[in-house]
Protein backbone atom coordinates (compact mmCIF):
# COMPACT_ATOMS: atom_id res chain seq x y z
CA UNK A 1 0.00 0.00 0.00
CA UNK A 2 1.55 3.31 -1.00
CA UNK A 3 1.99 6.05 1.53
CA UNK A 4 -0.28 8.43 -0.36
CA UNK A 5 -2.97 5.79 -0.62
CA UNK A 6 -2.70 5.01 3.10
CA UNK A 7 -2.88 8.69 3.96
CA UNK A 8 -5.86 9.22 1.70
CA UNK A 9 -7.57 6.18 3.20
CA UNK A 10 -7.20 7.49 6.75
CA UNK A 11 -8.36 10.97 5.74
CA UNK A 12 -11.40 9.60 3.90
CA UNK A 13 -12.32 7.30 6.77
CA UNK A 14 -12.06 10.14 9.24
CA UNK A 15 -14.20 12.37 7.01
CA UNK A 16 -16.80 9.63 6.66
CA UNK A 17 -16.87 9.08 10.41
CA UNK A 18 -17.15 12.79 11.05
CA UNK A 19 -19.91 13.19 8.47
CA UNK A 20 -22.35 10.96 10.33
CA UNK A 21 -25.03 8.69 8.89
CA UNK A 22 -26.70 9.09 5.50
CA UNK A 23 -26.85 11.83 2.90
CA UNK A 24 -27.67 15.34 4.01
CA UNK A 25 -29.96 17.61 2.03
CA UNK A 26 -29.54 21.40 1.71
CA UNK A 27 -31.90 22.18 4.59
CA UNK A 28 -30.24 19.68 6.91
CA UNK A 29 -26.78 20.94 5.95
CA UNK A 30 -27.76 24.50 6.77
CA UNK A 31 -29.18 23.37 10.11
CA UNK A 32 -25.96 21.52 10.91
CA UNK A 33 -23.78 24.54 10.20
CA UNK A 34 -25.97 26.75 12.31
CA UNK A 35 -25.61 24.45 15.32
CA UNK A 36 -22.09 23.16 14.67
CA UNK A 37 -19.15 24.96 16.19
CA UNK A 38 -15.86 25.29 14.35
CA UNK A 39 -14.62 21.88 13.27
CA UNK A 40 -11.83 20.36 15.35
CA UNK A 41 -8.98 19.20 13.15
CA UNK A 42 -5.89 17.13 13.89
CA UNK A 43 -3.05 15.78 11.80
CA UNK A 44 -1.17 12.49 11.85
CA UNK A 45 2.20 11.78 10.25
CA UNK A 46 1.60 8.44 8.53
CA UNK A 47 5.14 8.34 7.12
CA UNK A 48 6.65 8.68 10.59
CA UNK A 49 4.36 6.01 11.98
CA UNK A 50 5.41 3.60 9.21
CA UNK A 51 9.06 4.37 9.91
CA UNK A 52 8.87 4.08 13.70
CA UNK A 53 6.14 1.51 14.33
CA UNK A 54 7.37 -1.64 16.04
CA UNK A 55 4.87 -3.71 14.07
CA UNK A 56 6.07 -2.36 10.71
CA UNK A 57 9.68 -2.92 11.74
CA UNK A 58 8.85 -6.53 12.65
CA UNK A 59 7.15 -7.06 9.29
CA UNK A 60 10.11 -5.64 7.39
CA UNK A 61 12.58 -7.80 9.36
CA UNK A 62 10.58 -10.95 8.67
CA UNK A 63 10.28 -10.15 4.97
CA UNK A 64 14.01 -9.38 4.76
CA UNK A 65 14.91 -12.70 6.43
CA UNK A 66 12.68 -14.57 4.01
CA UNK A 67 14.17 -12.74 1.05
CA UNK A 68 17.69 -13.60 2.23
CA UNK A 69 16.85 -17.27 2.76
CA UNK A 70 15.16 -17.47 -0.60
CA UNK A 71 18.02 -15.64 -2.31
CA UNK A 72 20.43 -18.29 -1.00
CA UNK A 73 18.24 -21.03 -2.48
CA UNK A 74 17.99 -19.14 -5.76
CA UNK A 75 21.76 -18.72 -5.92
CA UNK A 76 22.25 -22.46 -5.41
CA UNK A 77 19.72 -23.31 -8.10
CA UNK A 78 21.18 -20.72 -10.48
CA UNK A 79 24.64 -22.15 -9.92
CA UNK A 80 23.36 -25.66 -10.67
CA UNK A 81 21.75 -24.44 -13.90
CA UNK A 82 24.99 -22.72 -14.97
CA UNK A 83 26.94 -25.89 -14.26
CA UNK A 84 24.44 -27.88 -16.29
CA UNK A 85 24.82 -25.39 -19.16
CA UNK A 86 28.63 -25.65 -19.03
CA UNK A 87 28.43 -29.44 -18.94
CA UNK A 88 26.08 -29.44 -21.92
CA UNK A 89 28.43 -27.15 -23.85
CA UNK A 90 31.30 -29.59 -23.22
CA UNK A 91 29.15 -32.52 -24.39
CA UNK A 92 28.15 -30.80 -27.64
CA UNK A 93 30.85 -32.53 -29.66
CA UNK A 94 30.12 -35.89 -28.02
CA UNK A 95 26.34 -35.87 -28.54
CA UNK A 96 24.41 -36.23 -31.74
CA UNK A 97 22.75 -33.06 -33.00
CA UNK A 98 19.32 -34.41 -32.02
CA UNK A 99 20.44 -35.43 -28.51
CA UNK A 100 22.09 -32.05 -28.00
CA UNK A 101 18.94 -30.17 -29.09
CA UNK A 102 16.85 -32.31 -26.76
CA UNK A 103 19.14 -31.60 -23.78
CA UNK A 104 19.28 -27.90 -24.72
CA UNK A 105 15.47 -27.79 -24.81
CA UNK A 106 15.27 -29.48 -21.39
CA UNK A 107 17.68 -26.91 -19.99
CA UNK A 108 15.59 -24.07 -21.47
CA UNK A 109 12.49 -25.54 -19.82
CA UNK A 110 14.29 -25.73 -16.48
CA UNK A 111 15.39 -22.11 -16.89
CA UNK A 112 11.81 -21.05 -17.74
CA UNK A 113 10.48 -22.87 -14.67
CA UNK A 114 13.19 -21.22 -12.57
CA UNK A 115 12.14 -17.75 -13.81
CA UNK A 116 8.47 -18.48 -13.14
CA UNK A 117 9.39 -19.66 -9.65
CA UNK A 118 11.22 -16.37 -9.00
CA UNK A 119 8.22 -14.37 -10.21
CA UNK A 120 5.80 -16.43 -8.12
CA UNK A 121 7.96 -16.05 -5.02
CA UNK A 122 8.22 -12.28 -5.45
CA UNK A 123 4.48 -12.03 -5.84
CA UNK A 124 3.94 -14.19 -2.74
CA UNK A 125 6.36 -12.03 -0.71
CA UNK A 126 4.61 -8.86 -1.86
CA UNK A 127 1.24 -10.36 -1.00
CA UNK A 128 2.44 -11.46 2.46
CA UNK A 129 3.85 -7.96 3.09
CA UNK A 130 0.60 -6.31 2.00
CA UNK A 131 -1.50 -8.63 4.14
CA UNK A 132 0.63 -7.91 7.21
CA UNK A 133 0.57 -4.15 6.54
CA UNK A 134 -3.24 -4.25 6.26
CA UNK A 135 -3.33 -5.56 9.84
CA UNK A 136 -1.23 -2.60 10.98
CA UNK A 137 -3.38 -0.18 8.99
CA UNK A 138 -6.58 -1.62 10.48
CA UNK A 139 -5.26 -1.29 14.03
CA UNK A 140 -4.01 2.24 13.34
CA UNK A 141 -7.42 3.30 12.03
CA UNK A 142 -9.06 1.90 15.18
CA UNK A 143 -6.58 3.89 17.29
CA UNK A 144 -7.13 7.10 15.31
CA UNK A 145 -10.89 6.67 15.67
CA UNK A 146 -10.50 6.27 19.44
CA UNK A 147 -8.26 9.33 19.72
CA UNK A 148 -10.65 11.32 17.55
CA UNK A 149 -13.55 10.35 19.80
CA UNK A 150 -11.62 11.13 22.99
CA UNK A 151 -10.54 14.54 21.72
CA UNK A 152 -13.81 15.24 19.94
CA UNK A 153 -12.07 15.63 16.60
CA UNK A 154 -14.10 16.19 13.45
CA UNK A 155 -11.31 15.63 10.94
CA UNK A 156 -7.92 13.92 10.98
CA UNK A 157 -5.63 14.68 8.05
CA UNK A 158 -2.33 13.20 6.97
CA UNK A 159 0.48 15.61 7.82
CA UNK A 160 1.87 15.14 4.31
CA UNK A 161 -1.25 16.84 2.92
CA UNK A 162 -0.92 19.86 5.22
CA UNK A 163 1.43 22.78 4.64
CA UNK A 164 1.38 24.27 8.13
CA UNK A 165 0.07 22.95 11.41
CA UNK A 166 0.37 23.90 15.05
CA UNK A 167 2.16 21.21 17.11
CA UNK A 168 -0.80 20.82 19.49
CA UNK A 169 -2.96 19.69 16.54
CA UNK A 170 -0.75 16.68 15.88
CA UNK A 171 -1.77 13.26 17.21
CA UNK A 172 1.11 11.27 15.72
CA UNK A 173 2.93 10.63 18.99
CA UNK A 174 -0.11 9.37 20.88
CA UNK A 175 -1.17 7.20 17.93
CA UNK A 176 2.34 5.76 17.59
CA UNK A 177 2.59 5.00 21.31
CA UNK A 178 -0.78 3.25 21.31
CA UNK A 179 0.04 1.33 18.14
CA UNK A 180 3.33 0.12 19.61
CA UNK A 181 1.66 -0.92 22.84
CA UNK A 182 -1.32 -2.62 21.20
CA UNK A 183 0.44 -4.15 18.19
CA UNK A 184 4.16 -4.56 18.72
CA UNK A 185 4.58 -7.18 15.99
CA UNK A 186 2.69 -8.86 13.18
CA UNK A 187 3.39 -12.39 12.00
CA UNK A 188 3.95 -12.43 8.27
CA UNK A 189 2.21 -15.47 6.78
CA UNK A 190 4.51 -18.28 5.67
CA UNK A 191 4.84 -18.72 1.92
CA UNK A 192 4.94 -22.55 1.83
CA UNK A 193 6.59 -22.62 -1.58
Amino acid sequence: MTSRFAAALVAVLMLVLAAGPGPVGPTEARAQTETMSDPTIAVIDMRRIRQQSDAVKSIEQQIQKRKSRYQEKLSEKEKALREEDKSLAKQRTLLSEEAFKKKRQELKQKLGAFRRQIKTRRKALDQAYSEAMRKVQKKLIEIVQTVAKERELDVVLNKGAVVLVRPEMEITEVALERLNSQLSSVDVPDLNQ
